[in-house]
């Protein structure tokens, strides 16, 4: 399992959530990710598109949703995270209600707390077995891990 705290807003994290995903997708049944969001509530837009994510993982998309958001960085809005519910087919009432009342900010400050008693302290930041790795990680580096 690979557990890896990231911020919608870094672009480091962009590449990384990539190589993951280069990952899974050739070692499905080794690897598995769990993602934890990482960012503190003086980050505006990293806070409110954790939050959005969230409301879509709540309708079973939070990938989906996660993919968007890192292939559209430079758009990231409230109007923006709504268009995007839209675009992936998600009950778009539901979402908007989930967002405009954060209620998945709990969900998403829980992450950032376990990240800062774990000693995380930059995005990314990936724990793979028993190992860290503060920054980006090479593609070769993971591989290496999980076989």
């Amino acid at each position: 399992m690979v557990v890896t705290f990231e911020d919608f807003t870094c672009a480091y994290c962009a590449q990384m959530s990539n190589t993951l995903s280069e990952l899974v997708n050739r070692y499905p049944k080794k690897i598995r990710v769990v993602w934890k969001d990482f960012v503190g509530n003086l980050e505006q837009t990293g806070l409110r598109s954790a939050v959005a994510a969230r409301c879509a993982q709540s309708q079973g998309k939070f990938w989906e949703y996660h993919d968007f958001l890192f292939a559209n960085q430079t758009s990231l809005s409230d109007a923006f995270y709504k268009q995007i519910a839209g675009d992936l087919g998600l009950d778009e009432a539901r979402f908007n209600s989930c967002f405009d009342n954060q209620e998945t900010l709990p969900l998403v400050q829980q992450s950032f707390n376990e990240g800062l008693a774990l000693g995380v302290d930059a995005t990314p930041y990936v724990f793979i077995n028993a190992e860290r790795f503060s920054g980006l990680v090479s593609y070769e580096q993971l591989e290496q891990l999980i076989q």
